[in-house]
């Protein structure tokens, strides 16, 4: 089958640069020869080709570069979203872990503390001392201390929520 031939100002670019092999070459130019419109149309790429020669090059700023980028990152995610962590938000984070933290060494240091208490004397002089951890692990069994627990975890699990929801947000309006 023989596809009538189209030609394109892409087409025409590459004819112009030379860029076709000649066939193609050959199509183009008996193309040209029927089309006066298309005719028009080479001759005007032909002078924007030249004037873009005859434009001076300029050297480009040092902090080019930069600028391109930055203005990049702007057009994809938005100036908003380069501002994606509100300080006030922070703090949600930060005590969450102050509280975690505490919560897992508060066992530590009172096994260390008791530790330091109990009298070498009594103890056979090779034995390692050890401590009973059931009376100092009484307070995890109270009410507002699991409920405390509880309720920072909900905390934490919340804010992952809130982040991967505003996460998901940015995306949607990076695509739309």
């Amino acid at each position: 089958m023989n596809q009538p031939f189209l030609l394109t100002d892409d087409l025409l670019w590459d004819y112009i640069d030379g860029f076709l092999d000649a066939p193609e070459q050959l199509r183009v130019e008996a193309y040209l020869s029927e089309h006066p419109a298309w005719q028009a149309k080479l001759a005007a790429i032909k002078a924007e080709q030249q004037q873009l020669m005859a434009a001076p090059l300029e050297k480009p700023d040092t902090l080019f570069a930069d600028k391109v980028l930055r203005a990049w990152a702007s057009e994809q995610v938005g100036e908003h979203a380069l501002q994606s962590a509100p300080a006030q938000r922070d703090w949600i984070i930060r005590a969450f872990a102050i509280v975690m933290g505490v919560l897992l060494t508060a066992p530590l240091l009172l096994f260390v503390m008791s530790a330091v208490k109990a009298k070498p004397s009594n103890l056979p002089p090779i034995s390692i001392p050890s401590v009973d951890m059931g009376p100092m692990l009484d307070w995890i069994s109270l009410p507002a201390v699991q409920l405390g627990m509880v309720s920072l975890l909900a905390l934490g699990f919340l804010q992952l929520l809130d982040r991967y929801l505003h996460a998901k947000l940015l995306l949607r309006q990076q695509a739309g």
